[in-house]
């Protein structure tokens, strides 16, 4: 009986032992399976929340990229213009044939460049295809003896003429294009609408500039894109698989879409309301709405928008262009696209913790008698299996943490680099043509019989301006290349005198100061810990900023002081130059910044701030329009910590 009790006592032990391992898995597993579901609605409402700043840092994204899509249609334009106004272009020459069509080899985004006069006379270059012998062509009309004469050239793609005809029966007059009126409405230059081009029937927009000369219209110039180029550039600004990116006019006129069947199809202008997509349609109706005469919103900032498409909850973002307040970039996106990827990933997790779970339940259920056993002389082992799995998935999510990081960075980096070298191109091709053109104009002269010297002059000087501007441009361009390799270790940086370094700058800039009639005064700097030759190029850049931007009306004055505050070392530069509006002030860090002119590089400040930044400091700007600019920043000196720094 004794032995009968002890088995039964034993076995009623045993079953409550499995019976409370069974509840114990089971509240688990209930709790693992609420752990995944709870997950799963917190990750996709926190997505959800998101949205509205995914979306609309993809459409910032995209207006940045439409400006510096037109940004050389502008500076064509503008730099045609300055070339009339300075009496170094003539349009009746051969040479200004040759120069368009230059113009539009250079740059295949351009369909066509042009120049017109008020009398009607005319010189145009136009892309015909790349399929063909033909590729360029040419429309002269010129008044000669009082007759009108119009000659229509065609040219290969080494820009050799293939043949020239006059067409007495053309009645083409430029003034009556959309583009003129565009230019005498303007005080600088204008896009136009969409309109048909004359040449190729195809619908196109043009950056037309008025050329005035003693407050007299002379000259008009301009610059053809065609809205399938447009669309070709937009199609790539899509935030996602099934979201777009276009442009239309405040009238709800198509500019840019993606569906290039949609406008390239064609020769005729189109409404948002003519294109088959629910999403234009959508969008030119929001349009319409925003820019009424009593507009119901802020337009002038980003709006946003998340109605529901073809019933599904969407998100639309409105940006008007700053350099064509009458064109709107639209970005849009469902939101399926950014939540299925982590839809199927929470479901394929679901499956996974309830199989698991089962299989557990089911091991569990069949070996609990043998675990009980075993489970004194294992219990040092699991604890210590346990422990190395742990240290394992730490170690491997932060792998996994370091690899998302780093991809992230290289897209990031592969973005810049685009941009980048688009703006160095762009930078780097003005002042080069510049060279040429002056280049070619003093050839000329210099073989006259009696050549006008102070002219060559004018034209050498504007060649050094030139060469010196490419000159500043690769400086600057190498210091970056150079500086994104530099790992800086503030423990082996010795405080330097700043003193006779600004000193040694100020010098080195005495002629320019001499030619502006600029007066500088330096006070008593403080030592601050970074490389001599780095510091110089922090002060000769902020000095010959305030040197470019002075004010026309009054003596350029510059002041630099400093102070130790805080164990910090302080430093400022003080001009009372033309100052900076408010939209650019956030932007003048940024490299290939135009916004104040479009003659500077963009990178001078770009690097004062990396280098700034680089020895552990910052660096800040203060300015009022049309009374100066102020530039604060920072450097340690030896009283502070030791930082190291990683700028790769």
């Amino acid at each position: 009986m004794s032995r009968l009790r002890s088995a039964l006592e034993q076995d009623s032990s045993n079953r409550a032992i499995i019976l409370a391992s069974v509840a114990l898995f089971t509240a688990l597993l209930t709790a693992v399976t609420s752990l995944v579901l709870t997950s799963r609605l917190s990750n996709e409402d926190a997505l959800l929340a998101d949205m509205d700043v995914i979306i609309t840092s993809s459409a910032d994204q995209a207006v940045a990229n439409t400006e510096s899509f037109l940004a050389p249609a502008v500076s064509t334009a503008d730099f045609l213009s300055a070339l009339l106004r300075d009496g170094l272009l003539d349009p009746s020459q051969p040479e200004a044939e040759t120069l368009l069509l230059d113009v539009i080899a250079a740059n295949e985004v351009f369909d066509g460049a042009f120049v017109g006069t008020v009398d009607g006379e005319f010189i145009y270059a136009s892309r015909l295809s790349d399929d063909i012998e033909a590729v360029y062509a040419t429309k002269l009309i010129t008044t000669r003896d009082g007759t009108r004469i119009v000659e229509n050239g065609v040219y290969d793609r080494d820009v050799q003429e293939l043949s020239r005809e006059r067409d007495d029966a053309d009645a083409f007059d430029p003034r009556t294009r959309v583009w003129f009126d565009a230019a005498v409405d303007s005080s600088d230059g204008a896009w136009t609408d969409p309109y048909i081009f004359f040449t190729s029937g195809r619908p196109g927009v043009t950056r037309s500039s008025p050329v005035r000369i003693e407050g007299e219209l002379e000259y008009v110039v301009g610059v053809d894109i065609r809205l399938e180029e447009l669309s070709n550039f937009m199609a790539e600004r899509a935030p996602s698989d099934n979201g777009s990116a276009f442009i239309m006019t405040k009238s709800q006129q198509m500019v840019a879409y993606p569906v290039l069947g949609a406008i390239d199809g064609g020769t005729e202008l189109l409404l948002a309301d003519d294109v088959d997509d629910p999403a234009i349609k959508l969008a030119g109706a929001t349009v319409a709405q925003l820019f009424d005469d009593a507009p119901p919103v802020d337009t002038s900032a980003t709006f946003n928008e998340s109605p529901r498409l073809n019933g599904e909850d969407t998100q639309f973002v409105y940006n008007v262009l700053e350099t064509n307040s009458d064109w709107v970039v639209g970005t849009w996106a469902p939101n399926s696209d950014f939540l299925a990827e982590v839809r199927r990933t929470q479901q394929t997790n679901t499956w996974i913790a309830f199989v698991t779970g089962a299989v557990i339940l089911i091991a569990l259920l069949l070996a609990v008698l043998w675990v009980l056993r075993l489970l004194v002389r294992s219990e040092t082992k699991l604890v210590e299996s346990q422990a190395l799995t742990e240290q394992s998935s730490t170690e491997r999510n932060r792998v996994e943490i370091e690899l998302a990081h780093t991809v992230a960075e290289l897209e990031a980096s592969n973005r810049g680099l685009e941009e980048y070298a688009f703006a160095a191109a762009h930078d780097l091709r003005t002042p080069l043509r510049a060279i040429g053109g002056y280049s070619e104009l003093i050839g000329r002269e210099a073989a006259e019989e009696a050549p006008d010297i102070e002219q060559i002059r004018r034209w050498a000087d504007r060649i050094v301006l030139g060469y010196d501007r490419m000159g500043h441009t690769m400086d600057n361009l190498l210091e970056h290349a150079r500086m994104a390799n530099v790992q800086i270790d503030l423990r082996e940086i010795e405080d330097v005198d700043t003193q006779p370094i600004v000193a040694a700058v100020v010098s080195d800039l005495a002629q320019d100061l001499l030619e502006v009639d600029g007066t500088i005064s330096v006070g008593d700097l403080p030592h601050a810990r970074i490389d001599p030759a780095q510091l110089s190029r922090v002060f000769q850049n902020l000095i010959e900023n305030a040197i470019r931007f002075r004010h026309a009306d009054r003596p350029l004055l510059i002041t630099i002081a400093g102070h130790r505050d805080d164990e910090r070392a302080r430093f400022c530069v003080i001009d009372n130059g033309i100052g900076i509006a408010g939209p650019e002030r956030s932007r003048i860090f940024e490299s290939f910044n135009h916004s104040r002119e479009s003659s500077g590089v963009g990178l001078g400040l770009s690097l004062v701030k990396r280098i700034v930044q680089d020895y552990g400091g910052d660096i800040r700007a203060e300015s009022d329009v049309g009374r100066g600019s102020r530039f604060e920043f920072t450097l340690p000196y030896s009283g502070q910590a030791a930082m190291i720094h990683d700028s790769s």
